[in-house]
């Protein structure tokens, strides 16, 4: 199991729509197996994250791609220090996540 966080840079307004912040590998895995959350590093705690699938296991491909997407918005700029954690059956994994939250709207 692999799970990489991509760091972002928003505008004040946050995250909005589905943004993708992660990526997971999981040897013969469904989506189903995986519980994954974002904690945006702002204090306001862990919330479930959602999973796409990219590339199904199967006999070619042992293993299961997923796009992890969430959204948020964030009260102040500046820079959170975050965690998307991935729970399966074979245990947990956790990568950061920077969030970097302009104070000018994006243009």
């Amino acid at each position: 199991m692999e799970v990489a966080g991509i760091n972002q840079t928003v505008p004040r307004d946050g995250v909005t729509g589905e943004r993708l912040i992660g990526v997971a590998l999981a040897p013969g895995t469904q989506v189903g197996d995986l519980e994954i959350s974002v904690d945006w590093g702002d204090g306001s705690g862990s919330v479930p994250a959602d999973v796409t699938v990219t590339q199904r296991p199967d006999i070619v491909h042992g293993v299961g791609v997923y796009r992890v997407t969430s959204e948020h918005t964030f009260a102040e700029p500046g820079t959170y220090e975050g965690q998307i954690r991935v729970e399966h059956q074979d245990g947990t994994e956790v990568t950061p996540i920077v969030v970097t939250v302009l104070e000018e709207p994006i243009r």
